[in-house]
């Protein structure tokens, strides 16, 4: 017969999970060969879970790029001119079919954004489906005899011109979320924009002090009002000024933890910005 110490030792011995244990599996030892563990299937199971983690490796150049674009935007009116948009459309087209997306989002994703970029275009459907017509559109039509459009929208050609910009946004905001980016991509992108914000600032403090003059900035008095940067709104520069400040704090908490000397410099830029920004 036997004892009670020795069927013990028969009975597999679960050890307790620590926090921080990534796979998250429970692991039993037994002397029993029937009792052990898979090895091939748990490893394959790890592999699983760190490739659908893994950084997607690219060079950090590729990220001077991505993070280029919206300044050079931004720098070009920001879309206020026909130029200035098409310019726009072409640049980040081309990014996104040289550099196509790596990863597709989840379908839930997916389809908010596939029903984001279909609902303005309900404004375009006929203005028949209401049963009566807004007030302020008999007026304009009778009274005033304004020729509308025969859609929701008054004006169809302005309507589509705006949703083909907001089409192109949505679709950057999708290719961002697919592409995927190193961690060196991330940090470039991260100083590159945090430079730019600072270019547009001390180009808008010192085109308002009348050194310079930018030309294909909004700067139509009777219409925009006084302008301050590239922006036919004021306000859009102290929002660019204002995010560009964080971008900057970011930057010296990323250098003092690397231990680079950088940080100084987006110090300096950081007090800029907040110039510009009041």
């Amino acid at each position: 017969m036997k004892s009670g110490s020795e069927s013990d030792s028969a009975v597999p011995v679960r050890k307790p999970l620590l926090v921080g244990d990534d796979d998250q599996i429970e692991r039993m030892e037994s002397n029993s060969v029937d009792d052990v563990i898979d090895t091939g299937s748990l490893e394959e199971s790890r592999n699983k879970v760190s490739d659908a983690n893994a950084e997607l490796p690219g060079p950090a150049w590729q990220g001077v790029i991505f993070a280029v674009l919206p300044v050079f935007i931004c720098l070009f009116g920001a879309g206020r001119e026909a130029w200035s948009k098409g310019l726009a459309a072409i640049l980040l087209g081309l990014t996104v079919v040289i550099f196509p997306i790596r990863r597709i989002p989840p379908s839930f994703v997916t389809l908010c954004f596939f029903v984001a970029l279909l609902a303005p275009l309900t404004a375009l459907l006929p203005a028949d489906i209401l049963l009566s017509l807004p007030a302020w559109r008999t007026t304009l039509v009778q009274d005033w005899g304004i020729v509308l459009s025969s859609t929701l929208s008054p004006q169809a050609g302005m309507t589509l011109e705006a949703w083909m910009v907001f089409a192109l946004c949505v679709l950057w905001l999708y290719w961002g979320l697919g592409r995927g980016f190193s961690p060196e991509q991330r940090r470039v992108m991260l100083q590159v924009l945090a430079i730019g914000g600072v270019v547009l600032a001390c180009l808008s403090i010192v085109e308002a002090w009348k050194w310079i003059s930018v030309p294909w900035w909004p700067r139509k008095k009777l219409e925009w009002g006084e302008g301050f940067g590239p922006f036919a709104n004021r306000n859009h520069t102290s929002c660019i000024a204002a995010i560009s400040t964080i971008l900057c704090a970011a930057c010296v908490y990323d250098a003092k933890r690397r231990k680079r000397m950088t940080w100084g410099w987006f110090v300096g830029g950081g007090g800029d910005l907040l110039h510009c920004h009041f």
